[in-house]
């Protein structure tokens, strides 16, 4: 028998947690830092601006960000339905394919490198480095949160007694829910500037 109350929607209650409101107020800030970063992109154009070729594994790499968002939006509802194993699953592939993201974006960095194309070549070319480095270590710390959720669904529902004390908690629910919305956040904020890339770069 469950020891988790239920609302109307079948959903666990989620707290107001005064962390919610600070993730979303520090969310709201990196979308208007990158904002403010992508308007220098498109409005300082200057004599030194390069056209180039985007490295095409930025094509792969966008792939592999938008999975980690498919793969996260399950999550909460498989903590609801107390499911351990789908639970670890799309945490464990979610972070995969944010590891395979670094990755590409390292390799077109390198690949950047060796067509000449260095932090202080131009206006364009040290745009894209600061850009998608930027973007990189948000997409770091994503990671650590993902590594941190992977083992703790793994520590605390070794058993069923500890399963259920675990998703008996409307805290991590929460917490499940912040993940979530900060990778949504940080895979339509690449999308964005992978656009931006191609409209100045093709």
């Amino acid at each position: 028998m469950a020891l988790t109350r239920t609302n109307n929607s079948g959903e666990k209650p989620l707290i107001k947690n005064p962390a919610i409101i600070v993730v979303n107020f520090l969310l709201v800030g990196i979308v208007v830092l990158f904002l403010a970063f992508s308007y220098g992109y498109f409005a300082f154009k200057n004599e030194d601006w390069i056209a180039f070729r985007l490295p095409r594994v930025f094509w792969l790499s966008t792939l592999f960000i938008i999975l980690v968002s498919v793969f996260l939006r399950k999550t909460v509802q498989f903590y609801d339905k107390d499911n351990a194993l789908k639970l670890r699953i799309h945490v464990g592939v979610a972070l995969l394919f944010a590891s395979a993201f670094v990755v590409c974006q390292w390799i077109g960095w390198q690949q950047l490198h060796s067509r000449n194309l260095h932090l202080n070549t131009s206006t364009s070319v040290s745009y894209i480095y600061l850009l998608t480095g930027l973007h990189a270590i948000h997409v770091l710390v994503g990671m650590v949160f993902l590594i941190t959720a992977f083992f703790r669904v793994n520590k605390h529902t070794t058993s069923q007694v500890n399963a259920l004390i675990y998703f008996s908690d409307p805290i991590r629910r929460g917490r499940f829910k912040m993940l979530a919305t900060y990778w949504h956040t940080i895979d339509l904020l690449w999308v964005y500037l992978f656009l931006a890339f191609l409209y100045n770069h093709t």
